[in-house]
């Protein structure tokens, strides 16, 4: 009650971790486009998925996008977090708590 646990993307994988999570609370998948994602992971050394360099990094989270892209599009409540700031993260997975449902 009254946590925010950030479960990483791996956590599709298996259905009944997203049905586990639903049990408890709100599921929100937070998501970016793959410019924003390799942005953000560019220079990580701890994102074993994702090793490599340039194009090969590039191609890589790009792959792991589309494999897993059904699995994240079936969790009703998501917000695309490209071009927000983490407040503004925080802002929009809160009015989902109020009800919308919708993609921010």
């Amino acid at each position: 009650s009254g946590l925010v646990v950030g479960a990483g993307g791996g956590v599709v994988l298996n259905p009944e971790n997203v049905t586990d999570f639903e049990r408890f609370g709100l599921v929100v998948c937070l998501q970016a486009s793959p410019d924003a994602i390799l942005r953000r992971t560019g220079s990580a050394k701890h994102r074993p998925l994702l090793e490599g360099e340039g194009d090969e990094k590039a191609a890589k989270t790009l792959a792991l996008i589309e494999s897993r892209r059904a699995l994240y599009d079936a969790i009703p409540n998501r917000v695309d977090t490209s071009a927000l700031t983490p407040g503004q993260v925080a802002d929009a997975v809160v009015a989902l708590l109020g009800g919308s449902g919708a993609l921010v």
